[in-house]
């Protein structure tokens, strides 16, 4: 996470170039891009995340444009449902410093109440996600090589998928 990084916010919501909720069918998918890493914000107020970030001159752009460039931006989307988005690698990474993650979620949880983060770098197989509620962790876990972040108890999700959440210093030959 840096001040300088620069800001596209999905101000205007959906393009004219871009397909309309209706057409779902013809949606295709497009992903963050590796590594990944975002959050979502409980919030309809893209003024104040902006603010809260300390992210100033917002560009309008469309989504399509926005996931385009989130290795050079980060992009806001408009409120979907109640929750805003925040997506790109100017946020923080929790391999190379998981402590500013925790800071940046505690922030944004103390500031919007319900925040969840996730973080994926697939060819190395880190991942990372926590959901914090008014400034408390609810859960959260992160995988970089070893875990460098376990807390709270094992959502229905993770027991239903039968994640497997290694303790600090447990190693992964303790699966075999």
């Amino acid at each position: 996470y840096s001040k300088r990084n620069r800001l596209l916010a999905g101000a205007r919501g959906l393009g004219s170039d871009e397909p309309r909720p209706q057409n779902r069918g013809k949606w295709r998918s497009a992903g963050f891009g590796n590594p990944c890493r975002w959050f979502a914000i409980r919030s309809g107020n893209l003024t104040a995340v902006q603010a809260a970030l300390h992210l100033h001159n917002p560009t309008p752009c469309t989504w399509g444009d926005g996931i385009s460039k989130l290795t050079e931006h980060l992009f806001i989307s408009p409120p979907i449902q109640g929750w805003i988005l925040l997506i790109g690698q100017g946020l923080p990474d929790p391999a190379e410093d998981v402590d500013k993650c925790f800071h940046l979620a505690l922030k944004l949880s103390r500031e919007f109440g319900q925040v969840q983060f996730f973080s994926s770098d697939r060819p190395v197989n880190h991942h990372a996600w926590v959901r914090m509620e008014d400034g408390h962790v609810r859960r959260a876990y992160a995988w970089v090589g070893r875990t460098v972040w376990n807390q709270g108890a094992l959502t229905p999700a993770e027991t239903e998928l039968d994640l497997r959440c290694f303790a600090y210093g447990e190693e992964m030959d303790a699966l075999d």
